[in-house]
């Protein structure tokens, strides 16, 4: 018997499953593209750098300009957008938009990071394109959370709005600073992966949704957890370990209203599961970090860049692309073992200065990311051209 055992059917759709055109596809294969060409590549000669890998150049703050700018928006930001959009009406028991009017903000926000990032482009121009894409993704989000199940308004229509709210005001904020950079990933990025992925965690792993109160309270200690960090970050009030507390708490009881952890001992050794698995341990890791070390910024935004929100990327983009293209993307054996492999560049990015690795480990590591990601990049996008896509009457 196999190690790794795949559910052939759980890869297939036939096209009367689908009730709208799929849009998510087309944000996931921009955040690839600009992953593969741009981010992955500027994070490795950053990392290169800072390791003494290459000479530092006149260049190497433009970069990290760059960097900082695609990952968030396009690679991050765009990912979770579509994830949203895709699910989003499921896990808020609302109706979906239309295709026809979400259709137009990935390339709206794409058009707003080129004219940021390029040499004499108008930042501040590029940087109202940016928002107006997120406020709009904030305002389609609460449309459905309007319209949706109440018992889910406050614990994932909650998570929604300030993660699209934070992503609609980081074009304004310094994010080559690593501290700002991470306040966006934890409050606005990792927020959304928490909403969206209760899809998945409800019907795929078949855990549990929140009841009322247990939302309520979810929903203060992550808002609490946000205004923690806010303070910390941008008003020089020194709350770190409050912090810490209050994102481990979140995590926690996320776990425990859910039911998560039963739910994937039930499910079993799956690549699906051991993402979720590697997402919350480094999301806790960098929680306890801040709880009872002094680590530095730029060490647990990778932490949590890497660990946990591309872990999930790696894992969720290949799964729901196979589903909705018909044919896997990785196999589930390839998959899990990629998802297993990445966790060294965590290890090495988000821990290197930490645990004192030489330039020979770094070298390492940045040639295995470029490898891992370059592969599950090229493989996905492939099915993104193939997503199927229904009769246009389905919809509406």
């Amino acid at each position: 018997m196999s190690l790794f055992k795949r559910n052939k059917s759980s890869y297939q759709i036939s096209s009367m499953t689908l009730t709208r055109i799929p849009v998510f596809h087309r944000f996931w294969g921009a955040a690839i593209l600009a992953g593969l060409f741009i981010g992955c590549p500027s994070g490795s000669w950053i990392w290169a750098v800072s390791n003494g890998l290459v000479d530092i150049s006149p260049l190497y703050d433009a970069f990290k300009a760059v960097h900082s700018t695609v990952q968030v928006f396009v690679l991050f930001g765009l990912f979770v957008a579509g994830f949203a959009l895709q699910s989003g009406a499921h896990v808020l028991g609302g109706s979906p938009p239309k295709s026809e009017q979400v259709i137009w903000i990935y390339p709206l926000i794409l058009l707003g990071v080129l004219i940021r990032i390029m040499p004499l482009g108008n930042v501040q121009a590029g940087n109202m394109l940016i928002t107006a894409g997120n406020i709009w993704l904030l305002y389609v989000m609460v449309r459905t959370a309007l319209g949706g199940n109440r018992e889910r308004l406050i614990p994932i229509g909650g998570l929604f709005f300030v993660g699209f709210f934070v992503l609609a005001a980081a074009p304004w904020m310094d994010l080559s600073q690593p501290s700002q950079g991470f306040f966006v990933l934890w409050a606005g990025i990792f927020l959304i992966v928490l909403a969206a992925g209760q899809q998945l965690i409800a019907n795929v792993l078949g855990a549990k949704r929140f009841n009322p109160v247990g939302g309520l309270f979810f929903a203060l200690i992550v808002l609490a957890s946000v205004v923690s960090m806010w303070l910390t970050v941008f008003t020089g009030v020194k709350l770190p370990q409050l912090t810490g507390a209050l994102m481990a708490l979140a995590i926690v009881f996320y776990l425990a209203f859910l039911g998560v952890i039963p739910a994937l001992i039930k499910t079993g050794f799956t690549s699906l599961v051991l993402a979720f698995v590697f997402n919350f341990f480094w999301a806790l890791t960098v929680a306890f970090l801040l709880i009872f070390a002094d680590p530095t910024w730029d060490s647990i935004l990778h932490l949590l860049a890497l660990g946990s929100i591309t872990t999930m990327i790696l894992a969720v983009g290949a799964r729901v692309l196979g589903f909705f293209s018909g044919r896997v993307a990785l196999s589930e054996s390839t998959l899990t073992l990629l998802i297993v492999g990445w966790q060294l560049v965590t290890l090495f990015r988000g821990g290197g200065q930490a645990l004192g690795f030489g330039e020979s480990a770094a070298g390492f590591s940045i040639f295995w990311l470029e490898l891992l990601f370059s592969l599950w990049a090229i493989l996905c996008f492939l099915r993104v051209l193939k997503v199927m896509k229904p009769d246009k009457e389905v919809e509406g």
